[in-house]
């Protein structure tokens, strides 16, 4: 509809909540139920009760024309404007005594709409992206490379689709859009005996790495990390925290064999099963554990005391990979 010909009978607002950090404006006119248009007003609520207060005595004065609403208040509507918005708002909930977010999606949420940015631009109007814009999206990024060289995987380009519709579900509640163009967008996986299997790494590019975490100058716990990695198949989190006192035993077919409960993404524990090689490394930083605590002087005479006292106190509790300060000198 044209805003300048649109006659308008009536605007409210709704209030600010913990979704939705703005005020925003519903006008209506004769013919709907529904609002026609929503306005998003980035300013305090006083100032937003003040311009509802203005827009209502226009309308009541027949003076009122939308495509005029409060220039320098309403937001823009630009994409731009929108994933300034949207990140601001989400990083916000990583904080407080009860955070509902963890950094880690906001950085997953902020790759997400700087690759929108990249392949449609900053000043597009939110209300210009259609479901057309996202198939252009999806093409894209299909075409495009990651910084190895290699094509954007389909459970990637999916991860980031996902992200987007979050972050257009939260532009309808805001009000800057009235439908998600990317809910359901995520690319549908070919069938079984198509789908390409996964890629793992060679023997060749596994001796690289495990040169250079062992090159001269390396401490030892770069090498024990990527065996661990490399036998176990436990995500970095898991391994950084992995404590002895979880290591259990059970006999299997008369041999005794060795576990590790850890808890793995979304608090979820498991077992994993510990082979010989992994239990040498733990041997190894048992012995280098005994020695760390045996010894003062390992505490006391160090460079930076702090930072050994972190780690002391991680080998204490039974960390296995305790020494994971970046300016460590004692290892």
């Amino acid at each position: 509809m044209n805003g300048k010909h649109e006659k308008i009978i009536r605007v409210d607002m709704r209030r600010p909540t913990a979704s939705r950090p703005y005020s925003q404006l519903r006008f209506y006119n004769a013919q709907q139920r529904s609002p026609v248009k929503y306005r998003t007003l980035k300013c305090k609520p006083e100032v937003a009760e003040e311009i509802l207060k203005q827009l209502r005595d226009e309308i009541d004065q027949g003076t009122f024309r939308l495509s005029d609403a409060v220039p320098g208040v309403i937001d823009d509507n630009t994409f731009d404007g929108f994933a300034q918005s949207y990140v601001k708002y989400r990083t916000g909930l990583t904080t407080g005594n009860a955070p509902s977010l963890s950094a880690r999606t906001v950085e997953k949420d902020d790759e997400a709409l700087k690759m929108l940015y990249n392949i449609i631009g900053p000043d597009v109007p939110m209300s210009s992206i259609d479901t057309h814009t996202v198939k252009y999206f999806k093409e894209q990024m299909q075409q495009r490379h990651n910084q190895y060289g290699r094509p954007f995987s389909v459970n990637y380009i999916n991860i980031l689709t996902r992200h987007l519709s979050s972050a257009f579900n939260w532009a309808i509640a805001t009000g800057y859009i009235r439908e998600n163009p990317f809910k359901g967008a995520q690319i549908k996986r070919k069938g079984r005996g198509v789908e390409e299997l996964p890629r793992y790494l060679t023997n060749d590019e596994i001796s690289i790495i495990r040169e250079r975490a062992s090159a001269k100058g390396k401490p030892p716990h770069w090498l024990w990390i990527v065996n661990f990695a490399l036998w176990t198949g436990m995500r970095r989190e898991e391994i950084l925290n992995a404590n002895r006192n979880n290591i259990f035993t059970d006999t299997i077919d008369g041999e005794t064999r060795y576990f590790l409960k850890t808890t793995g993404k979304r608090g979820k524990q498991r077992v994993v099963p510990l082979s010989k090689e992994v239990m040498k490394i733990v041997g190894e930083i048992k012995a280098l554990t005994d020695q760390l605590i045996e010894l003062d002087e390992y505490i006391n005479k160090a460079v930076h005391a702090k930072d050994r006292h972190v780690n002391y106190e991680r080998a204490s509790m039974g960390y296995l990979f305790f020494m994971v300060i970046p300016n460590l000198k004692w290892i």
